[in-house]
């Protein structure tokens, strides 16, 4: 192995580092906005801004700091379409689209509506509020909402924040008109309409005293076609039996605990589709400042008088004081909507329920406060749920995210199968430090490579196959591989051989020979060295023909030495002394550079390197001159392709190990024109271009790691792109670390299936196989078979 240093690459160097100047890394501000770029098309969901001019209770009356806590929905005016009532104001439904003016209507007194409820039978709408201890019916007293009339008809004990916030209507008496269920101060109460409402106070039924003032439920727990109570107290959790007879004490019953944190929301439906409701609650953290809140589904069982029930978490996100449960994807089961009031991110989050306690989380948006929100309504009367969200802290805010899911017929559906979830083998190579997608075996399909740094065993392979992925060995020994890694047939035989570099403990960088036909699961394959000299660290590699000779070279970062090395594939490539390793650019101290890429850059019909803000020009022989892209924004990863079809291709920047955008860079007037279509990701560590909807247009894959990163809201996008420079962004998952994510055909079908890899938190693999532009959720048991 000889490394030469050709005179006229260090000029070209030289040059290069003039026009670099100095590299400064990019950062985030602490507690990023949502703010999707100017590229986006308005996706599955689009959000409106019904008002951000709201009062709080504390402009009225005492306490100074307290907000109003009531949201419902429901048809006020006749007109089919749901209206909104909230805290002391009505809102009308505009129609269309919902994206004209809600008009706003003060019930003109400091009310906090919370239920909407038929009263009295007639054609007015009728309102339930709150001002504790006094209870408020709220009459229209024309079609339209546009006067009310409040009356007081009961009394309940005052909360600990003046007004309660558990509230629900129900039929907990058979017949007669369905009564109003309300947390107090002194446990939770039903009250009774009257035949004739004007006839006060309505009777009131105290169902206990065990229970807090913050989120409650109502449904039938055991079957016996009478509604029950859900309802919590610290971090128990229990339900009351209906005794079905006035008078009779409602039986408490334990259901489970969530821990060290208070339950804050309720929700009660059968998530598992055995036919017996369960229960899914949220937690609160007072202080917010750590994702400590969990999600929990506690799971019925076949009898639901004996013991506890079975808990499963569902998610851990910072303070969840929002929560609904609903069929938004129309598959037929339940699925789950949470809103976060506390935390950097404030995500609204829905987890799509696919079976088997098997959940997707998705995130809808971010940068906005839900508390008591993520509630669920068909507001512009499409047959599907939108949503709706009020907040504390930014109290003016009522929000609203119109459900287009059914409008975005170019997103695809995803299948996850996850070796989390047992549905392969774990890798077992420690930190899974590289991920590498390509077709092993010839069989049309792509297999997955995974390597880290495990002492023993440090890189192995899944092989694709009609029943799933299966495990074989590759490296039985600690490589300590660094993240990266590329495919080529380097000794010549037909299949495709690996290379990959040593990391920052090692100076070394190898290439694997594939063994293929003879595959066996405990033989390691034959490890040849490429480079054992020099300085560590080789952090990413790229196979091409970048001088225009009609043979590939290998490119590769040398980190520590500062250098972008090339070099030839030689002809007796097991012997490290062929490979004439050639420095073609250096760059001055400082954290750089990561992220390569290949793309014919100046058309000219030869393959240009990309990478470290830079894309790099084959002049003669092996010296290139390296031409600036975006030279600040060197330490990131790199990819490249015609987004905007028609002369030269774009590049993309992420952010890599650190916090900054997804940048897209076009050619335009002589110059690279930035666009930023993700303002913010936090160790945006993968990123790769692919059709992967089969429109012809390429789309942009790109993730963030979880640890370091953005923890529990860590997000894995697909962008989906017109051709033009717009992009519809799906968020595939949230909360899943993906340290280097991989494209590829895993299932053989001919479209583009993803490899998802964490690094150090979780060290799981995910698969997402591309189903299609078809309705999403699986039908029966689901299986790892592709």
């Amino acid at each position: 192995m000889r490394i030469r240093f050709a005179v006229a690459a260090l000029v070209c160097g030289l040059i290069a580092l003039v026009w670099m100047g100095a590299w400064a890394p990019r950062s985030l501000p602490e507690q990023p906005e949502a703010e999707p770029g100017p590229a986006f098309f308005s996706g599955a969901w689009r959000h409106i801004l019904v008002d951000d001019q709201r009062a709080k209770w504390g402009d009225f009356d005492q306490p100074e700091w307290l907000r109003y806590f009531g949201l419902a929905v429901e048809d006020l005016t006749g007109d089919s379409l749901s209206d909104i009532a909230s805290g002391r104001y009505f809102y009308r439904n505009p129609g269309g689209d919902l994206s004209a003016r809600w008009e706003r209507i003060n019930l003109g007194l400091n009310l906090d509506a919370i239920l909407i409820t038929d009263v009295d039978g007639d054609d007015h709408g009728d309102l339930i509020a709150q001002a504790l201890p006094d209870i408020y019916w709220v009459e229209s007293l024309d079609t339209q909402g546009n006067t009310w009339r409040a009356r007081k008809v009961a009394v309940a004990p005052p909360t600990g924040h003046v007004n309660s916030q558990g509230f629900a209507t129900g039929q907990l008496v058979p017949g007669g008109r369905p009564e109003i269920v309300l947390a107090t101060g002194e446990g939770i109460l039903y009250l009774e309409i009257p035949p004739n409402p004007t006839l006060t106070p309505w009777p009131s039924t105290r169902v206990t005293e065990d229970a807090s003032d913050e989120g409650i439920a109502i449904s039938d727990i055991d079957g016996d076609g009478l509604v029950d109570l859900i309802a919590a107290n610290g971090p128990r959790v229990a339900w009351w039996r209906n005794p079905g007879a006035a008078g009779d004490a409602w039986g408490r019953q334990e259901i489970g605990t969530t821990g060290s944190h208070d339950i804050d929301r309720i929700a009660a439906a059968d998530i598992d589709g055995d036919g017996r409701t369960d229960v899914v609650v949220t937690q609160e953290v007072l202080a917010g400042d750590e994702p400590e809140a969990d999600l929990f589904w506690f799971r019925q069982a076949a009898e639901s008088g004996t013991g506890l029930w079975s808990r499963q978490r569902l998610m851990t996100a910072y303070s969840l004081n929002s929560l609904d449960a609903a069929d938004m994807d129309g598959d037929g089961d339940i699925d789950l909507v949470v809103g976060e009031h506390k935390g950097p991110y404030l995500r609204l989050l829905l987890l799509e329920n696919h079976g088997g306690g098997r959940f997707l989380v998705r995130e809808i948006d971010r940068g906005k406060e839900s508390h008591l929100g993520a509630r669920t309504a068909d507001l512009d009367g499409d047959g599907d749920f939108d949503l709706i969200s009020i907040a504390w802290d930014r109290y003016q805010d009522l929000h609203l995210w119109r459900n287009d899911r059914a409008k975005a017929p170019r997103r695809l559906c995803w299948r996850q199968v996850s070796n989390h979830a047992g549905d392969f083998a774990e890798a077992d190579v420690g930190a899974q430090s590289s991920a590498v997608v390509f077709d092993v075996d010839r069989d049309g399909r792509d297999d997955v490579i995974i390597a880290g740094w495990d002492p023993q065993i440090s890189m192995v392979w899944f092989r694709s196959t009609d029943a799933g992925l299966e495990r074989y060995l590759i490296d039985s020994r600690q490589s300590h591989i660094e993240a990266g890694g590329a495919a080529f047939d380097i000794d010549g035989d037909g299949d495709l051989d690996l290379v990959q570099g040593g990391s920052w403990k090692t100076n070394e960088l190898w290439w694997w020979e594939n063994p293929h036909p003879d595959h066996d699961p405990d033989r390691s394959w034959e490890r040849h060295t490429i480079k054992d000299s020099g300085r560590n660290q080789h952090h990413d590699q790229i196979i091409g023909d970048f001088d225009g000779d009609g043979a590939g070279e290998l490119a590769f970062w040398n980190q520590q030495a500062g250098t972008l090395f090339l070099a030839d594939i030689p002809g007796a490539p097991r012997d490290p002394r062929a490979w004439d390793l050639v420095p073609i650019w250096t760059w001055r101290s400082g954290t750089c550079c990561e992220g390569l890429a290949r793309a014919d850059i100046d058309l000219d019909g030869k393959e240009d390197l990309v990478g470290g803000g830079h894309w790099f020009k084959h002049r003669w022989g092996k010296v290139f001159q390296a031409e600036a892209v975006d030279p600040d924004y060197g330490f990131s990863r790199s990819a490249a392709g015609d987004l905007i079809e028609g002369g030269r291709p774009e590049i993309l920047l992420a952010s890599g190990d650190g916090r900054g955008p997804l940048n897209l860079y076009e050619w335009r007037g002589g110059a690279w024109e930035r666009t930023t279509l993700i303002a913010h990701l936090d160790h945006g560590h993968t990123l790769a271009v692919g059709d992967l909807n089969g429109d012809g247009h390429l789309d942009i894959y790109v993730a963030e790691m979880h640890t370091p990163g953005a923890g529990v809201a860590c997000r894995q996008l697909v962008l989906y792109g017109d051709g033009r420079g717009g992009f519809e962004a799906q968020a595939l998952s949230t909360g899943i670390g993906a340290h280097e994510g991989r494209l590829g055909d895993l299932d053989g079908d001919g479209d583009l299936d993803i490899v998802q890899k964490d690094f150090q938190y979780e060290r799981r693999i995910d698969l997402w196989l591309n189903r299609g532009a078809i309705p999403c959720g699986w039908s029966g048991a689901h299986s790892p078979v592709f």
